[in-house]
């Protein structure tokens, strides 16, 4: 994970809820390199799929993954 946007601005106090796709590794190391780059700030597990899932399937994963956030 590139840290130059971390260390380009100041998260603190910040909610930072990180998005993506992946081929099997999830977010691998990269959110708690985000915890570490970023201590004060709130960052949550966030959200990944498979690269491999359908559209439709993504758009119904990432629905229950927003009203879940509420």
């Amino acid at each position: 994970m590139k840290k130059t946007f971390l260390t380009k601005y100041d998260f603190s106090g910040k909610t930072i809820i990180p998005f993506g796709i992946h081929h099997g590794s999830r977010f691998g190391r990269m959110i708690q390199q985000m915890k570490d780059y970023e201590k004060d700030a709130n960052i949550l597990d966030g959200f990944t799929i498979d690269a491999d899932t359908s559209n439709e399937d993504v758009r119904i994963e990432f629905n229950i993954f927003l009203e879940g956030l509420n």
